[in-house]
């Protein structure tokens, strides 16, 4: 028979298989066929049998694992700090509302790439400054 690992653990070293049309199957750490143990999603073949509490599965192997994302496997985006090493979500500082850098929330230390040189508003910015400047240092020469 085919079904889904519905639920394992692998602290308790048991586990739950579902069956279309049929009864979840149980079965133990010790029914898996392998090193490797199934986790929740995996397509497994297996041979069904009755014990005293229900539907037993024996002989139980992994044919198929899923796509992260899929049946409710989440996917984990976030990524390890350079500096503390622990999972994180980069806080991101903005200015003018453009991305400057982002930080660790942990150890508030920079991580990935910072963006260099001018933007839009700065260079205009500075362009405005320097006509200026040359505004008031004409008319201070001219003065004279």
């Amino acid at each position: 028979m085919e079904g889904k690992v519905k639920w394992f653990s692998k602290e308790k070293g048991h586990g739950y298989i579902f069956v279309e049309n049929d009864k979840d199957h149980f079965f133990n750490v010790s029914d898996v066929i392998g090193l490797e143990l199934p986790e929740n999603g995996d397509t497994v073949g297996f041979d069904s049998g009755d014990d005293e509490k229900g539907k037993h599965a024996y002989s139980v192997e992994i044919l198929c694992k899923p796509l992260p994302g899929i049946i409710g496997i989440p996917i984990d985006y976030r990524v390890t700090c350079t500096y503390c090493g622990r999972k994180m979500t980069p806080r991101q500082l903005t200015q003018r509302g453009y991305v400057r850098t982002s930080i660790c929330p942990y150890c508030q230390c920079n991580y990935g790439k910072q963006s260099k040189g001018l933007d839009f508003f700065s260079l205009i910015s500075y362009v405005i400054l320097f006509f200026l400047a040359l505004i008031f240092l004409g008319g201070v020469f001219s003065s004279k």
